[in-house]
């Protein structure tokens, strides 16, 4: 099988792509303008600019003989100013509108979406229009090309992994108890839904094998209902260091989605995932 993939140079993209990869299917990427890259043949390359012919693309899958399109390109931020609202309307809606386009002209067969369950949330809804309306519309043409490919949209909340160097919760908690530093959160009782990056890959690479084996549109989370206070609890205990405290022990309870969920894991296995960050944070912080 052959996948094109968008957003591969991303944390989250860059490990799907590791994933689909060992489970034996040939990627190729949208990147812009890789100077290095430029005569590697698995690389759709843009304009500097990221812009980019619809007609080529379409070209490119079709000479390859790609049959499915995975999207895990991805602009974030809650609170945006204008210029990372611009950029969200370009990578969250254009980019994979303009693939999706080229991929059904070019008979493609599958389309993946990688979406956010912040999608699923009311409040977030409310709280960060640009980022949910973004990703929202793109949802909602893909459900308009189900005629053309089979499309399928995966909603994730807190993906986590090793390598992950964003500023999430996560990688917050693991840094003070490491350093040995009090935290401070909102509310210990918030509850959160947690995917690892490899079991989301390793699910992506069977979805892509398989379309039918998932309904159109599903949850895909390994350890749910898994509260703030859980998560530095079990920071704590494997790194033997974490202080912290909140200033709300309210229960807030995960939104009621309708989709199916699937993934789900043992406790043990979180506890091993937290584990493996936990080293891996420990080994780059001693190296300086």
């Amino acid at each position: 099988m052959r996948c094109f993939l968008i957003g591969s140079t991303g944390f989250v993209g860059s490990q799907i792509k590791s994933s689909l990869e060992a489970d034996g299917l040939e990627v190729f990427t949208l990147m812009r303008s890789p100077h290095e890259a430029n005569l590697d043949l698995s690389v759709f390359s843009t304009e500097p600019s990221g812009d980019f012919s619809m007609e080529n693309l379409s070209e490119f899958i079709a000479s390859k003989n790609i049959d499915s399109v995975v999207h895990c390109g991805n602009v974030f931020d809650p609170s945006p100013n204008a210029f990372i609202v611009e950029k969200m309307l370009y990578a969250n809606i254009l980019v994979p509108a303009k693939v999706l386009r080229a991929a059904a002209e070019a008979n493609a067969k599958t389309f993946v979406n990688l979406g956010s369950g912040w999608q699923l949330d009311p409040e977030k809804s409310l709280s960060s229009p640009d980022y949910v309306a973004t990703k929202q519309a793109f949802r909602a043409l893909l459900s308009h090309y189900s005629e053309r490919l089979h499309t399928t949209t995966v909603f994730a909340n807190e993906i986590f992994g090793v390598g992950d160097r964003r500023d999430k919760l996560l990688n917050q908690a693991v840094r003070c108890a490491i350093n040995k530093v009090h935290m401070t959160v909102q509310s210990a009782g918030k509850v959160l839904g947690f995917a690892n990056v490899n079991r989301l890959g390793t699910d992506i690479a069977d979805l892509l094998r398989n379309p039918k084996s998932r309904p159109e549109e599903y949850v895909f989370q390994n350890y749910s209902n898994t509260t703030v206070g859980d998560l530095l609890e079990t920071v704590g205990f494997l790194a033997g260091g974490l202080s912290w405290s909140a200033h709300s022990e309210e229960f807030a309870p995960a939104p009621v989605v309708s989709l199916e969920t699937f993934g789900e894991k043992r406790r043990e296995d979180f506890l091993m995932d937290i584990h493996d960050v936990l080293e891996f944070k420990k080994s780059e912080t001693a190296k300086y």
